[in-house]
């Protein structure tokens, strides 16, 4: 560059001339560029500096919000195919089975193979099973009558002055009183189907057997525990009764 006042060659850059100290408008507005690009530089790298945690946090969040969502998909994709494919499962399991199957099994009167049957096919309370739903459900509450009636008839501890113990009496006396009570809640109601009346009526008069021969209890004691509230201090006044009967010791709960 050539010097306005003494007309010497120097860089632009300069502020001034190096000969005679001419100011350099040009080298003073090419400082002045640079100081600003560098100022902004430095203003830029504070800012990237600062932000970028918050930065790297909101991308963070953004990754763990898609997991969640596709986690969430994935859960429901995998509950309407499992819901799908136990529908078609139940669906085949009951058009393996068959109402002259179900009347086989019942005929032989092994209820416990009935039970496993219906279980097994998915025929509760399905469209023409009702009969063999019916049955398993009175065998159901007979089984429970019949394990605590084994277990005072085969106990000869209790003919000989021991005592069973208090809620052991209660389960027999609710058991009993249930199988008596059962389907429509009144002691001898009819059922629909004739063969399960009489199956019905058979495991009624084992229980009143059961009653009257183990628990010593009249028919008039019956029919008072048949319409009793065994929730209630009802359920006790019947335990000390059979314990009075048997010549128990009674035990109050």
């Amino acid at each position: 560059m050539k010097c306005k006042r003494c007309g010497a060659q120097y860089s632009a850059k300069e502020l001034k001339c190096p000969y005679c100290g001419e100011p350099n408008s040009l080298g003073m507005h090419w400082k002045n560029t640079e100081e600003n690009a560098k100022n902004e530089t430095e203003n830029t790298r504070k800012r990237v500096r600062h932000s970028a945690p918050l930065y790297v946090i909101d991308q963070i969040w953004n990754v763990v919000i898609v997991c969640i969502v596709l986690m969430a998909a994935l859960t429901i994709a995998i509950a309407v195919v499992g819901g799908v494919f136990e529908t078609l499962h139940d669906r085949y399991v009951r058009s393996t089975a068959s109402v002259a199957e179900a009347d086989a099994i019942l005929e032989t009167e092994d209820t416990e193979v009935l039970v496993q049957y219906v279980k097994e096919h998915s025929l509760f309370w399905e469209d023409g099973y009702d009969k063999y739903t019916e049955r398993v459900q009175i065998y159901q509450s007979y089984r429970n009558l019949l394990e605590m009636m084994a277990y005072f008839q085969q106990n000869e501890d209790w003919n000989h002055g021991e005592t069973p113990r208090m809620y052991r009496i209660g389960s027999a006396l609710y058991n009993g009183q249930y199988m008596l009570k059962e389907f429509n809640r009144t002691y001898g109601s009819s059922l629909e189907y004739p063969e399960n009346q009489r199956y019905l009526e058979k495991a009624q008069q084992s229980a009143v057997a059961f009653l009257e021969g183990t628990f010593k209890m009249t028919q008039e004691d019956i029919t008072r525990l048949v319409d009793a509230n065994l929730y209630s201090d009802e359920e006790q006044d019947f335990i000390k009764l059979v314990c009075e009967r048997r010549g128990w010791e009674y035990e109050e709960n």
